[in-house]
């Protein structure tokens, strides 16, 4: 490897790093400073478990998000747009049959959840948080 490509490689690993910042933050937050600058507000509701499907011996759960109230950025996001999200687990987890079953997590189930809008920035502009669930998004 030459030694232009192996500081080339080395920069953009830094570069990376540096850069990265995770997302997850405390519900009880009204406003958030993610990375990137970026500002999301925060949307208190429930998500309306809508689907578990099985592939492969994986987990495909879909929600739909149901806000306490609208949200403050009127039009900014539109409705309708809650509807069909994927649930995902992170941190290792894998949505085994157990593991949905210990969190409550079956068509039907209605659970507590954050929708976080971006105010401000070119981050995701819309994350989903889970306070009983902090590996979930």
């Amino acid at each position: 490897m030459s030694r232009k490509m192996a500081w080339s490689l080395s920069f953009a690993m830094v570069l990376g790093v540096a850069c990265h910042r995770p997302a997850a933050v405390p519900a009880s937050v009204a406003k958030v400073e993610a990375g990137g600058g970026c500002t999301y507000v925060d949307v208190p509701g429930e998500v309306e478990i809508t689907r578990v499907t099985w592939e492969g011996g994986k987990a495909e759960v879909r929600f739909t998000f149901h806000p306490d109230k609208p949200s403050p950025q009127q039009g900014t996001y539109q409705s309708g747009q809650d509807r069909d999200q994927p649930l995902e687990a992170g941190g290792g987890v894998i949505m085994t049959r157990e593991w949905l079953g210990a969190k409550g997590i079956r068509p039907g189930a209605r659970i507590r959840a954050v929708r976080r809008e971006r105010t401000r920035g070119t981050c995701t502009p819309v994350v989903y948080a889970f306070p009983s669930i902090p590996e979930a998004f």
